[in-house]
């Protein structure tokens, strides 16, 4: 569960305290696992997301809303060969109900539906090869099927126990309802956003295990990346757009540290390049520098708390 208040402006120079607004967030997840065989089994998992966000101006008596659910149900399916190799497939859906209204008298009230089917391959070979491919089918009731894929390799080196990795994967991103059809900043006109992805990096464990470390570069580049941008007078006037090709490239850097107590301190630093090729300019909203320190306490090997 999530809820926030926050006031914003509309511009000027001073505080406005008339305008308001509320974003309220509510999640359920429940999942069930079932043995057939000692080498099947699967998994059925049902998942519900509520969303309302309301904006008010209080001097001219003005409010928007927005409403949205969204459904998503999988059922997967792993079987093993052995200790070798393991495929998986399954079925994926996604529902997203919609509606909003504006002072403006715009309103919406509108549903999308995702049907998936994917399968996937996971190859261990003599515990230091490990290699993954998988392809994956979309069916969205607003846009056209699509088909993406991606493999991954990972090579354990014997004595320093050094892992080198790399992957290369395709994506698919139809626009939300929100983005569509919202009266303030909504566009019927998107594309769903399309990408490839790049990655290279290596981790290396030390002191037995109790320390991880691990960089990574990646590079991604999307083709319709749909991106808020700002088209005035108004601070907050804008729509979504598809930005044209953007490209976004980078490294992470990541450290954990086992404890006693099956206590574990983690913390990553995320450096990130986004530049609209199309523009030459830097992609707004995406910040260069990321961090987290995160503090976590494994109890029972049953449930995990962290700050």
């Amino acid at each position: 569960y999530q809820s926030a208040k926050y006031d914003y402006d509309d511009g000027a120079e001073a505080d406005d305290l008339n305008k308001m607004g509320e974003h309220e967030v509510v999640t359920f997840n429940n999942s069930l696992t079932q043995e057939i065989f000692p080498w099947w089994n699967h998994k059925l998992e049902y998942g519900r997301s509520a969303t309302s966000r309301r904006d008010q101006d209080a001097a001219l008596d003005e409010h928007s809303f927005f409403k949205g659910v969204s459904n998503q149900a999988e059922w997967r399916h792993n079987i093993k060969f052995g200790e070798i190799d393991t495929i998986t497939a399954g079925y994926n859906y996604y529902g997203e109900e919609g509606a909003s209204t504006s002072p403006w008298g715009d309103s919406f009230h509108m549903n999308t539906s995702t049907h998936s089917m994917y399968v996937h391959n996971h190859l261990k070979l003599f515990g230091i090869f490990y290699h993954t491919a998988g392809i994956r089918y979309d069916n969205h009731s607003e846009f056209d099927d699509k088909y993406t894929w991606n493999t991954s390799a990972s090579i354990i080196v014997p004595v320093t126990e050094t892992r080198i990795k790399g992957a290369y994967g395709t994506s698919f991103k139809a626009p939300t309802l929100y983005q569509l059809y919202d009266s303030g900043s909504g566009n019927v006109n998107l594309k769903p956003e399309k990408g490839e992805h790049y990655e290279a990096g290596l981790e290396q464990p030390l002191l037995n295990g109790f320390v991880l470390i691990s960089v990574t570069w990646f590079f991604n580049k999307y083709d319709d990346m749909i991106n808020w941008e700002w088209t005035g007078p108004g601070v907050w006037d804008g729509s979504f757009f598809n930005t044209g090709e953007v490209e976004t490239k980078g490294y992470e850097l990541f450290a954990v540290v086992n404890l006693p107590f099956d206590l574990s301190i983690s913390g990553s630093y995320t450096y990130t390049d986004a530049e609209n090729k199309t523009t030459g300019r830097e992609l707004a909203r995406r910040p260069k520098h990321q961090g987290s320190l995160v503090f976590n306490w494994t109890i029972m090997n049953k449930a995990d708390l962290n700050i």
